[in-house]
Formats: C-alpha cells, structure tokens, sequence
C-alpha cells in the first residue's frame, strides 16, 4: 500500500531540509539542476512533488510553474517558501502523481526529485506514465540505484554484531563504510 499521504507530518516537513541539506548528494542535485537550468530555458514546469520547493530558486525564467504534492504538510512549507521569496509566476495544488488533472503535453519539463523510491514497485510505472502524459518537453526524474547484491551483502555483514563477523571473518569487523 502507497504511505505517500501519510509519509510527511507536520514535523517531518518542517524538519526536511534541515536534515537533508547534511547530506553530500543534496548538494550534488542541486548543482545538477542549476546545471540543467543554465542550459534550457523551459516555459512552463511541473514540479512534482514539489517538497518544500526546494528548486524555486532556480526557476527564475519560467513563465508559469505548477508544484504540486500529495501531502499537505509539504505544501504548506513551499507556501512559505513561495511567499519569503515573492514568487508569482508558481502556484501550488494539492495532488496525487497517479491522477494529474492536467491536458496531456502540458509542461515543457516536469522535474520529479526524491519520489520514485517512495512509491511501491507496482505503482511506480503508472506514475512515470502519468507524468509523461502530462510532458511534452523534459521529464528530470531523480532516483536512487541501488548496488548491486554482493555490495549490499558486504554492506549487511559490516554492519553485524562484532561477535558474529569474527567467527566468519576470523579478524576484527571492518570499519563502517
């Protein structure tokens, strides 16, 4: 079952930058954006979901941007961003990715960060469909690669008690990655 109404609480919300901004990927994506964004000029943007609009700043020749999200908690932290930033050319709904009341070839780019792992397996095609449906330009999708096994393997097994990695090991745990 989909959590996504339910994933960000008032707390949650308030605190995700914050917490996020710590991590080196964070910066890594933005970058990647800005990159984006000196490059292509689109029009008009869906920014979905928008989060806590943490990508305003980099939508400053838009003619018309649209963020929506599923959580009303995240909204209401972009609507603060939104309104700090006196930004007029984005507005903000309430929606769900899987039922996008837009026309079909709509957006000339659609950026969708930090989603597709939220969203169970059988679910996630519909999304990536829905969001096409909706583009007629760019789709910008963010998603995580998970290693491959023996990396996820190695990764569990440093992470084990030092009792049961010496008797496999015959040698102290490794240090944590």
């Amino acid at each position: 079952m989909y959590d996504g109404y339910k994933k960000y609480g008032k707390e949650e919300a308030s605190s995700y930058e914050e917490e996020r901004e710590k991590e080196d990927h964070w910066w890594q994506e933005d970058q990647y954006v800005a990159d984006y964004f000196r490059s292509n000029q689109p029009s008009e943007i869906l920014d979905a979901p928008v989060g806590t609009g943490r990508f305003f700043h980099h939508y400053i020749n838009a003619e018309k941007i649209i963020g929506i999200d599923i959580s009303e908690q995240m909204l209401a932290e972009s609507t603060k961003k939104l309104l700090n930033q006196h930004l007029k050319n984005i507005s903000l709904q309430h929606a769900d990715i899987l039922k996008l009341d837009f026309l079909d070839n709509q957006f000339d780019l659609t950026i969708c960060w930090r989603f597709a792992h939220l969203v169970p397996e059988e679910l996630l095609g519909s999304a990536l469909l829905e969001l096409g449906r909706v583009t007629k330009g760019t789709i910008l999708l963010q998603a995580y690669v998970a290693p491959p096994y023996w990396v996820r393997l190695l990764l569990a097994l440093a992470r084990l008690p030092n009792k049961l990695i010496r008797p496999l090991t015959g040698s102290s745990p490794p240090p944590p990655p």
